[in-house]
């Protein structure tokens, strides 16, 4: 769960989906309220899927800028 959403991030995709369990569920919860998120939703009936919307807290760099 926490890859999904550090590679989501790193692609700077405004959102993560990923199959739905309790835990992740919670976590979820504690993202939001700690703030490294800025939303979430369960979506779907049988399966269930968490769907993230992420915060970024930086702008992409270009490659030829990290180069030299």
């Amino acid at each position: 769960m926490l890859a999904r959403i550090r590679n989501a991030n790193q692609a700077l995709l405004p959102a993560v989906e990923m199959p739905h369990s309790k835990i992740k569920e919670s976590i979820a919860v504690i993202l939001k309220r700690e703030g490294y998120i800025s939303d979430f939703a369960v979506e779907g009936k049988l399966p269930r899927t968490i769907k993230m919307k992420l915060k970024y807290q930086g702008k992409k760099v270009s490659s030829k800028a990290s180069s030299g």
